[in-house]
């Protein structure tokens, strides 16, 4: 069985894997939306919508 501490440090390193594995996907991403005319700000208002509607 898994103690307590080792579950910690299995989350720990899935969290960071995780945010390692995001950013160049967020990267990406933003560049695509750049090339298409889309500014940050565009899609923060729309994940700002969206968030809002999942209530």
């Amino acid at each position: 069985m898994i103690d307590a501490e080792e579950q910690k440090a299995i989350r720990w390193v899935l969290r960071i894997s995780r945010g390692e594995a995001l950013v160049p996907f967020i990267k990406d991403f933003l560049n695509l939306l750049n090339q298409e005319g889309f500014l940050l700000e565009d899609l923060l208002d729309a994940l700002s919508k969206w968030a809002f509607n999942q209530r």
